[in-house]
Order: structure tokens, then C-alpha cells, then sequence
């Protein structure tokens, strides 16, 4: 999936330092209903600052502002949210490959988001 900042990018010095970025959007997948499963106005996510001195991140929190959020499912795809398995691979280069390993499927949608999310988190910021 691609993610795309089209607005600005703002880091927030504080107690709590907060990447901001306007204007987001996550692309949906290539048999989606629309282009972009996620849409946000702005999104807001807080990092633990004692984390940051060791090099870790830690997401405190994650604000969405005007969030657009499309789930949908065909045939062939159970949740659109879920990652694919070559997406999987390159976040994980050490584990097995996918014939090998066992996919734990969402639940419901809300886990398939926030397993995408996740996984889109990590990217963006590379931990």
C-alpha cells in the first residue's frame, strides 16, 4: 500500500513529542471500490520521549482527525486491511516465508486496521 502525506509534515518538541501530518491517505487495494481505503485530515501521533534517548520509538498515542475509513471484502480477499504477505516479508526479512507460516487472521475488522496501521507505523518510521 502506499502512503501518502500530501500536507505538511510538523514534529512537536514537548513533553510528549507529536508528529503531525495533514492531508493523509492510505491506498486501498487494486479491486477496492475507491483509490484509498484511509483517508485523514491530520494525523497525530505522540511518542514517549524517554524511549526516543535509548533509540526506541513508542507510540503513546494516535489521533485521527476526520478520519475516512473504508473496510470491504470480495470473494478472493476476507478484509482489505490485511497486509499482504509480500508487504509482511519485507517488514520482517527474518521470518519464515509465507507458505511456512502460520497467518493469524483478524478477527474482526477493527484488528485489521489496527494490524495495518501497525504495519504502515513501521514503515514510516522504520522500528
Amino acid at each position: 500500500r502506499d502512503l501518502k502525506i500530501a500536507g505538511d509534515l510538523k514534529i512537536s518538541v514537548s513533553l510528549t513529542p507529536t508528529v503531525i501530518a495533514n492531508d493523509v491517505t492510505l491506498s486501498n487495494a487494486a479491486w477496492g471500490s475507491r483509490p484509498h481505503m484511509v483517508s485523514l485530515k491530520r494525523l497525530e501521533t505522540g511518542l514517549s520521549q524517554m524511549p526516543l534517548l535509548s533509540d526506541s520509538l513508542v507510540v503513546a498515542n494516535i489521533e485521527l482527525i476526520e478520519p475516512d475509513i473504508l473496510l470491504e471484502t470480495n470473494d478472493k480477499n476476507p478484509c482489505v486491511a490485511a497486509l499482504d504477505k509480500t508487504a509482511q516479508q519485507k517488514a520482517n526479512p527474518g521470518s519464515a516465508q509465507p507458505s511456512q507460516q502460520q497467518e493469524e487472521k483478524p478477527s474482526n475488522p477493527v484488528d485489521a486496521v489496527t494490524k495495518g496501521v501497525g504495519g504502515a507505523l513501521k514503515s514510516l518510521f522504520g522500528k
